[in-house]
């Protein structure tokens, strides 16, 4: 299974990524800006998920979240803020990783999504 990984903070991306190869998953990606993302999703191999860092680089990646619920491909918001209430409302039900998390935390918002770890 392939999840896309958006996040600009390369520390962060880094680990999630290891994480993610550990648990069996392929990772595309790391993207850091949602023109890099947008471009992942229109030209790369389809994910079976996301993970989706709230602000890159200054930048709110809804215009990613809105592609991804376009595409019926399930994600997780990942942010070090508290829960967007704007957000919340535009993606009813959206799963949300709290920076910092564990690798327990992300196997939990994998499965919340409807992924098995170690699916891949």
């Amino acid at each position: 299974m392939r999840i896309l990984l958006i996040e600009d903070e390369f520390l962060v991306a880094a680990a999630v990524e290891a994480t993610l190869d550990f648990m069996g998953y392929e990772v595309i990606g790391p993207v850091a800006t949602v023109e890099r993302a947008l471009a992942a999703l229109a030209d790369g191999p389809r994910p079976d998920a996301a993970i989706v860092d709230l602000n890159l680089r200054g930048e709110a990646s809804l215009p990613v979240a809105d592609e991804l619920v376009r595409r019926k491909i399930p994600f997780v918001f990942a942010t070090g803020y508290d829960e967007d209430k704007t957000v919340a409302h535009r993606f009813l039900g959206a799963k949300w990783l709290r920076k910092p998390f564990t690798d327990k935390q992300i196997r939990e918002s994998l499965a919340e999504i409807g992924l098995d770890a170690g699916a891949g």
